[in-house]
């Protein structure tokens, strides 16, 4: 892997080189040109261009190529080069000093003046990776802003002759830069399709970023998970198949995992299955599986199919220019089939390496990972480790890194976890292994607690920090982290680290939070101490803080710009940047946040708590969310109205699970009072408790109602499984029958959820793939609540073409329509749009913008 360090051997890399001229006459069409023979990113870099100036002026730039010393077309152009050296340019035009002598990954762009032709806007990238982010740096001058979930463009176009682009050039201040999506529950990665996967690289990509890890959990708990295959090379057959495995799942609702009990689609209250096909969901390779594969034979399909799975998700990756990571815990957990057959002594290191031999000979067989990385057992965060521990996973760490000898591995292989290291002396690792494996860790306290100051005592290696962009106790509410994003990235660079990497589970509940990461990877201005290393008792002296947030207001207020635009934007980013982050984090005590925070762990992720305020006395702490309601009141245009509908709909949902945890917190005490009256005087409380339970089942009708306004993406479909099996068990299902076996009768049917349908009508398009390979189809799901459409029909055309081809949607099953292109349906970058009609359904619209402005895909 090339590392920041290594682009200084790389001075006389090719200059890949952007040119835009805009002329003064409105009426000339642009032209994107780029090189003949231009690599994939290159060729990507110039069709994005073309995209997002489409996109902002309303203008689409045809494409072509140019050579050296040609002239410059006499209409706006954009030209894209790729290149062994500047060469001369078209027109003469000299690339300005600022972007000589660009290193790996850099970029600059800029407006320069070219005499009698306009102005010409320059986008230069030191290698094709360096371009690629240019382009992307170039659309952000337009005004577009990149997230997880997908892009936001500016509803109003700008007239090409009024662009201006500031000089910048643009230089990462970490080498490896990225996510790391935490398999284990719904509202992540375990629901997320191909194009899932697909569509959130893409945006790494967007927010120039460049890795994405991946964990795999052992057997117990949620695991063993079927990332990674366990076994013997013998058990791999020629193809890859295996011929032996064991059971493994990803999250399905009938899975029963870690606070989700067993719940069919189908029994979801209020119809909300309707929103899923079938009554057990989850990924394709998840699919017929009803909780565990049944048997020898599914259970190699499953690892057979994960694997197939993977190997198309790393490649475009790799194409999209995002290395990729997986890994296991250390010490390895041989899951008891596995054990049975092949390593009866787990703790013998030669078996260890054995099986670790036919771990990384699958994995590489089945697609291309970067890294490999082992994690410290997760205990270890909240417990010391003992010498035996230690120990353990020392000789395990040994087993691995012979195998990876043994068959060449073609990964580098890394350290992960909860800690940078064991209890006492967190930088041991650094003393023990090779200084070519990377070393990190996530931030303890589920990211409560500052980057691990065991970062400054370690040196001459990479070195990458995880704070997290949430935590899974919250999981069912809104978090804002930005400021606490920036302060770790401070830290980050302070303690030496090369790498600033995000945990997360969901995508767009975390816009900001991501944003905030992905800036922090490239500057930080707000850093007055960047570019100083700390020294290891200055790292000691920062931690002690206790992750003080970083400054926020100017994040949020161009955040709000960009989302919402117009007046209104100042208001509401005052708004948020006080509910950002949170007090000073005091260890083993309450977490602390400034937004309300109805939710903990309670016997699973985002649990509900039951508060110890009514209502009456708490309903303040949500004030705000009226003065959001009165600040996004006059927004109109069609783009920022669906996204202040989108935030409302978040902070409304957010009232309502607060309003339902007051009612939880009435009953509870209710209850605990009838426990300690004889049976006779509890007969008094039964209308006290029917009210109650009324006046919760009706805030649950808001959180739902609130919940699927915002339903958009795959991770708030894993929302509503969390409060259609884990939240309603704990909150609903076991404190009624703690008040039926206190009171000795039965609740009422209006005590409990119901299947009535609420006032919402919603069509949801989860999953939006901005960019194809070619020879990829193109596929769509609409998902709907209310009443089923009569028709869905997908409307698209090549890009700017005057005329739509039409083709209609398929019903998967209850409410959910499906289309799939064929490869040989898709020449070209295209635009299109999804509308659906029926007389009790109502008719929708996808996106909202149309017809100002459609859904865009490039491909290349």
């Amino acid at each position: 892997m090339m590392t920041m360090a290594g682009t200084c051997a790389r001075r006389a890399a090719a200059l890949l080189l952007a040119i835009a001229w805009t002329a003064t006459i409105a009426a000339a069409q642009a032209v994107v040109l780029i090189p003949p023979g231009a690599s994939p990113a290159v060729q990507l870099a110039g069709r994005e261009v073309r995209r997002y100036l489409y996109l902002t002026t309303g203008t689409l730039p045809a494409l072509g190529t140019w050579t050296k010393g040609g002239r410059i077309p006499a209409a706006p152009v954009i030209l894209v080069n790729a290149s062994d050296g500047p060469g001369r340019l078209p027109g003469g035009v000299r690339i300005p000093e600022a972007a000589a002598r660009l290193l790996h990954e850099e970029y600059f762009i800029g407006t320069v003046p070219a005499g009698k032709a306009g102005n010409l806007h320059l986008v230069i990238g030191g290698d094709s990776a360096g371009l690629l982010y240019g382009a992307y740096a170039f659309a952000e001058a337009l005004g577009v802003r990149f997230y997880l979930d997908g892009d936001v463009v500016p509803d109003r176009r700008i007239a090409p002759e009024r662009i201006r682009v500031a000089p910048k050039r643009g230089s990462p201040l970490f080498a490896i830069r990225g996510i790391q999506p935490f398999h284990d529950f719904p509202e992540g990665p375990d629901w997320w399709t191909r194009d899932d996967y697909k569509a959130v690289l893409a945006q790494c990509a967007k927010l120039k970023m460049n890795f994405a890890g991946f964990h795999a959990y052992p057997e117990g708990g949620v695991g063993p998970e079927p990332l990674v295959w366990i076994g013997v090379r013998e058990d791999i057959r020629p193809d890859g198949s295996v011929a032996a495995a064991y059971p493994a799942r990803h999250f399905t609702n009938a899975n029963g995992t870690w606070g989700y009990p067993r719940r069919l689609t189908e029994s979801y209250s209020n119809r909300i299955g309707d929103l899923f096909e079938c009554d057990v969901f989850g990924t394709s390779y998840m699919k017929g599986i009803d909780g565990w594969p049944g048997g020898p034979g599914p259970e190699r399909a499953l690892f057979d199919s994960a694997g197939a799975f993977f190997g198309d998700v790393f490649s475009f990756a790799h194409d999209v220019g995002v290395m990729t990571c997986v890994g296991t815990e250390t010490p390895l957990v041989v899951p008891a089939r596995v054990r049975e057959r092949i390593a009866p002594a787990v703790a013998d290191s030669a078996a260890a390496e054995r099986l670790y031999e036919g771990m990384f000979t699958w994995v590489a067989r089945h697609y291309r990972a970067d890294y490999y990385w082992f994690w410290t057992p997760e205990d270890w965060t909240w417990r010391e480790n003992t010498p035996a521990e230690l120990a353990n996973t020392m000789a395990d760490l040994r087993a691995a890194m012979r195998a990876a000898q043994e068959v060449r591995a073609p990964f580098t292989l890394a350290t992960c976890g909860w800690v940078l290291g064991p209890h006492g002396d967190r930088a041991l690792f650094d003393r023990v292994l090779p200084k070519s494996w990377p070393m990190s860790c996530i931030n303890r306290y589920v990211g409560f607690e500052p980057i691990d100051d065991g970062f400054a005592r370690t040196t001459g290696r990479p070195l990458w920090a995880i704070p997290w962009l949430e935590d899974d106790p919250g999981l069912s509410v809104p978090q804002l982290w930005a400021g606490r994003v920036r302060r770790d990235a401070a830290d980050a660079a302070a303690y030496g680290c090369t790498g600033l990497v995000g945990i997360h589970w969901r995508t767009r509940m975390l816009g900001p939070n991501i944003s905030a990461l992905a800036q922090a990877a490239w500057e930080q201005p707000w850093n007055p101490a960047l570019g100083r290393r700390a020294t290891p008792a200055e790292a000691v002296d920062r931690r002690k803080t206790m992750n003080l947030d970083g400054p926020v207001t100017e994040f949020y207020r161009d955040w709000a710009r960009a989302g919402f635009g117009g007046d209104p934007a100042d208001s509401i980013a005052a708004i948020i940047a006080r509910l950002d982050g949170g007090p000073v984090f005091v260890p083993n005590s309450r977490y602390g946040t400034w937004i309300p925070r109805p939710a903990d762990w309670i016997d699973g992720p985002g649990g509900i708590r039951a508060d110890t305020l009514t209502w009456a006395e708490r309903s303040g702490s949500y004030a705000f969310v009226g003065r959001l309601e009165r600040c996004m009141k006059g927004i109109g245009t069609p783009g920022s109205r669906a996204r202040a509908d989108y935030w409302l709909g978040v902070f409304r949902y957010l009232r309502a699970a607060g309003k339902f945890s007051c009612t939880l917190g009435e009953i509870a005490r209710l209850a605990d009072t009838a426990s300690h009256m004889a049976a006779a005087e509890r007969a008094g409380l039964w209308v006290k408790f029917v009210a109650l339970r009324q006046r919760q089942i009706g805030a649950l009708r808001d959180v739902y109602m609130h919940l699927l306004e915002t339903l958009s993406t795959r991770g708030e479909m894993g929302t509503i499984a969390n409060w259609q099996q884990h939240i309603r068990d704990v909150a609903l299902e076991r404190p009624g029958a703690r008040i039926e076996l206190l009171m000795g009768r039965k609740l009422p049917p209006e005590c409990w959820p119901d299947t009535a349908l609420l006032a919402v009508r919603k069509m949801v398009i989860p999953t939006v793939r901005t960019s194809l390979r070619r020879g990829e189809p193109f596929t769509l799901e609409a998902r709907f609540y209310g009443h089923a459409p009569e028709t869905v029909t997908l409307r698209r055309r090549t890009l700017g073409a005057e005329s739509f081809d039409a083709a209609d949607f398929t019903r998967a099953g209850r409410n959910v329509y499906t289309i799939s292109l064929p490869p040989s349906a898709i020449s070209d970058d295209f635009e299109y749009y999804v509308e659906a009609h029926g007389a009790q359904s109502g008719n929708f619209l996808f996106p909202s913008t149309a017809p100002l402005m459609y859904q865009t895909v490039v491909v290349f």
